[in-house]
């Protein structure tokens, strides 16, 4: 009856930010034990009442959670809980019903633009951060209509949400999964082409993502969304590698993050695609890598994943050059 009565309150005083607050802190804890329940190995499944209740309402709970937001722009608490709250609502519903259903259900209810004001109007709140950009994160990964529509955010000082992305990520250095989630959207936004990838150099992105790549260089986690920002962010774009290459040995940093992480797929890929987009064309470079033994890094990343093809792609092209 607890999940009713919260919806019910919800709905009956939208206005009451405390009553939005009190709701959304009280989502989010039936939520994760809800969560906890399923990854149980005992069950396998929710057990509580209470929990049970709040699953057989997932819609509700994730429309009424999105609609406090909307209601309350202005009430940092009501953000705070909300933004928390419907977090480990998207988590619980990815897990029951699917990441699909999860993803079209956010998307319906028109919570990106909601969420980014969130994000950009709190950027010193590393919960909010942190769970925020997990969300954002997911959508923009699934759906590339999610990164177009973060892309033409207007905001202040910006063109798009990547400011606030970096923002985020420079007052959040100690967070790993702020700098995982971080570095995930902007490879997203890098992937859309060079108006986009300018964006990211022009608000300090570059800077950002070897911050994050130097502060974690043991977090498998970040080096893979690192190595794949790298890449989305300097394919076809010779400014933005001139930019990497006059911050930091980016080279050794690619190859350093191949090395301490042979068995991860992601690293080995999307680290052998970085070196090609970096060294592209450029014969000095080519050199550089050379020295460095990049083909002999290539070779390992193929005998270790036989059978992913994208490594092999990737590591290949990377023998010819």
């Amino acid at each position: 009856r607890e999940a009713e009565l919260l919806l019910e309150a919800m709905q009956a005083l939208p206005f009451e930010a405390r009553v939005q607050v009190t709701a959304c802190s009280s989502l989010r804890r039936l939520a994760l034990l809800a969560m906890s329940s399923l990854a149980s190995r005992d069950t396998g499944r929710v057990s509580s009442a209470q929990c049970l209740a709040l699953v057989q309402r997932l819609p509700r709970g994730m429309a009424n959670t999105v609609q406090a937001m909307k209601q309350h722009e202005r009430s940092d608490e009501v953000q705070r809980a909300a933004v928390l709250a419907l977090q480990a609502l998207t988590r619980l519903c990815s897990s029951l019903e699917g990441e699909d259903v999860a993803i079209q259900r956010l998307v319906d209810l028109e919570s990106v633009p909601i969420l980014a004001r969130a994000l950009r109007n709190y950027p010193q709140d590393p919960q909010m951060q942190e769970r925020g950009l997990d969300v954002l994160r997911l959508l923009s990964t699934r759906l590339e209509t999610v990164t177009e529509q973060l892309c033409q955010l207007a905001g202040d000082g910006g063109s798009s949400f990547v400011p606030a992305i970096v923002e985020a990520m420079n007052l959040n250095i100690s967070k790993p999964k702020i700098q995982e989630y971080g570095l995930s959207l902007l490879a997203e936004v890098g992937w859309q082409g060079a108006e986009q990838q300018r964006v990211v150099l022009t608000t300090l992105g570059v800077e950002a993502v070897v911050r994050a790549l130097k502060a974690f260089p043991q977090s498998g986690d970040v080096q893979t969304v690192g190595l794949a920002a790298v890449q989305a962010i300097t394919s076809g774009n010779e400014e933005c590698r001139l930019k990497f290459f006059s911050l930091c040995e980016i080279l050794e940093i690619v190859l350093q993050a191949m090395g301490n992480f042979p068995l991860l797929e992601g690293v080995q890929a999307f680290g052998c695609a970085a070196l090609i987009s970096l060294v592209h064309s450029k014969s000095e470079r080519i050199g550089a890598l050379a020295d460095l033994n990049g083909a002999s890094m290539a070779e390992s990343a193929m005998v270790g994943h036989p059978k992913s093809q994208r490594v092999l792609e990737f590591a290949e092209h990377l023998m010819e050059i």
